[in-house]
């Protein structure tokens, strides 16, 4: 079990690492179109190249979210190499709740719009 256990924390790491990665490489090409779109003189066609620009890199979250669930992931895994596969987890509230990435089930984009604009 212990082999499965340390397989898996590998191949999550193996994903965050290369979720990161992919991120910071759209993050270059995005910042690199950015300076080329300057170069267009067609100024409708510059905003709306920059306005789809912006939704992809507003759009990258993804990663944080990969790395959020993929630490919480490895720590469940940590703590079954501990002490056995009779884990309770001990159940978020307030703010912590919040700061352990975003949750399987429950929370949907109202609830985020809401405490953004808070």
């Amino acid at each position: 079990m212990t082999s499965a256990i340390k397989a898996s924390e590998q191949e999550i790491k193996a994903l965050i690492k290369d979720t990161e990665k992919c991120a910071n490489n759209i993050f270059t090409a995005i910042e690199t179109a950015q300076k080329q779109v300057q170069k267009i003189s067609d100024k409708k066609l510059q905003e709306q190249i920059s306005e789809q620009l912006t939704i992809i890199l507003e759009n990258c979250h993804f990663q944080d979210f990969c790395g959020q669930r993929g630490t919480k992931v490895i720590s469940y895994l940590n703590e079954i190499k501990k002490g056995g596969a009779d884990i309770k987890l001990k159940e978020k509230t307030g703010d912590a709740r919040l700061l352990n990435g975003p949750e399987l089930e429950g929370a949907n984009q109202a609830e985020i719009d809401k405490l953004f604009n808070s």
